[in-house]
């Protein structure tokens, strides 16, 4: 975990002063702190009546944040009764992370809203630092869009929520074996990023035999001079056994490596933001690099929203920086930042279904232009390229990408709608 929640905050109405040895509920023993927002922090327990470590979240105890924690647990208690719907064929497997247990704490700073979720590992920031924000490999990055297209699909067709807030920091990996192993064990996580080891044979080279021979006859030599003499001795008795055509034993030597587990799994995490799609919590959603054309213009958004956001994650996935990147301090100027930045890949006339938005007026002109006068046309395919994937591969993934990605909300392909796209037959049976 890096970095560290503003202390200013432990104060009425902010966060709870939680301690490693406390027990909460009758049952949740904290072990270590994992992980904090703005809202809450979050911490490493075991649950003393499952003996099961788990996640509990503390929530900030202003009304405010009450308010969003129980509109949070009103959508995540819908979300874990329905994946017995008949339109879902996944059954539990809905890449959505399992909230096991909510209760209300009193602390010196107010009543807070505590929830108990599943134990995950890392989040997609992790992966990408893993490799040094470089590009994730293909085939990683490309299953870990599936997975979380099947979460989008089962949040929007089967419980008719919208995440709202998808992000690198909000899609988390499941703890692999080994590292439920080391939880039990230890009681903690080291290494959060899901790794095993590879064992391989292979035959030593002839200069690792010569060495192994020279080290195993010069074990008991004291000296260089005598070192050098044996080590002459053997040369020749190596030589005497080749021309008489004597073949020695080899010993294959084992290679132990440590790498990445590509047998994962992805969960979605973080509802405090979600919202019904019958019923919208507030018009400002999205974190302001994965935010859709729509909310910036002031249109009423729909569940292709999520799609827009995730489309902005699989493209970071690949190449390792963000699709976006507005640097104005200033929200408004950031925002026709990003509006700028969407039309050096679709155009300047890309926003004219956004017209009659309540923000149209401040963004674009009455013919549907966005008012920018110096825009740098961008081409997503020469970008995979420039990071290492194969012009094979970077014209599908450039379309796929362009579908995930519309201006237009209409025109976004669903979540529903990719999950039987052919792009995925090409790195999938």
């Amino acid at each position: 975990m890096e970095g560290c929640e503003d202390m200013l905050d432990y104060r009425s109405g902010g966060y709870h002063p939680v301690k490693t040895g406390e027990v909460y509920y009758g049952r949740y023993l904290i072990l270590q702190k994992i992980g904090f927002g703005y809202f809450s922090t979050v911490w490493l327990c075991n649950d003393l009546n499952s003996n099961l470590k788990v996640a509990l979240k503390i929530q900030k105890s202003d009304r405010n944040y009450t308010d969003a924690a129980m509109d949070e647990i009103e959508i995540v208690s819908k979300i874990h009764r329905n994946y017995t719907h008949p339109k879902w064929s996944f059954g539990e497997k809905t890449h959505i992370v399992k909230v096991l247990n909510h209760f209300m704490h009193k602390g010196p700073f107010g009543r807070h809203v505590c929830m108990a979720f599943e134990l995950l590992g890392c989040n997609m920031i992790s992966l990408m630092k893993f490799y040094d924000f470089k590009g994730i490999p293909v085939k990683i990055s490309v299953e870990i869009l599936k997975q979380s297209l099947i979460a989008l699909d089962y949040l929007h067709r089967i419980c008719g929520v919208i995440h709202t807030d998808i992000k690198p920091e909000n899609i988390l990996f499941s703890l692999n074996e080994e590292q439920e192993k080391e939880v039990e064990k230890t009681g903690k996580i080291e290494n959060w990023i899901p790794m095993i080891e590879e064992r391989t044979l292979r035959w030593p080279t002839e200069e690792e035999i010569a060495q192994q021979e020279m080290e195993k006859n010069n074990k008991k030599c004291k000296n260089t001079k005598r070192a050098m003499k044996k080590e002459r001795e053997n040369k020749r008795k190596c030589e005497r056994m080749q021309r008489r055509g004597i073949v020695k034993v080899i010993v294959p030597i084992e290679n132990v490596v440590r790498k990445f587990d590509v047998n994962f799994q992805v969960k979605i995490v973080d509802f405090g933001n979600a919202c019904w799609m019958h019923k919208h919590f507030s018009n400002e959603i999205q974190t302001l690099h994965y935010r859709s054309p729509e909310v910036i213009l002031g249109i009423p958004y729909n569940q292709t929203a999520d799609c827009w956001s995730l489309g902005c994650v699989f493209y970071e996935l690949l190449v390792g920086c963000y699709l976006f990147d507005p640097k104005s301090g200033n929200n408004n100027n950031a925002e026709f930042e990003l509006l700028c930045q969407i039309c050096e890949i679709f155009g300047d006339s890309c926003f004219f279904w956004g017209l009659k938005g309540r923000n149209a007026s401040k963004y674009l002109t009455s013919g549907g232009r966005l008012r920018a006068t110096h825009l740098v046309p961008r081409s997503l395919k020469k970008e995979f390229e420039s990071r290492g994937i194969s012009p094979v591969d970077s014209p599908y993934i450039e379309e796929f990408l362009l579908k995930l990605i519309a201006p237009n909300p209409q025109h976004r392909i669903t979540a529903f709608e990719c999950l039987s796209n052919p792009f995925f037959r090409r790195y999938f049976n």
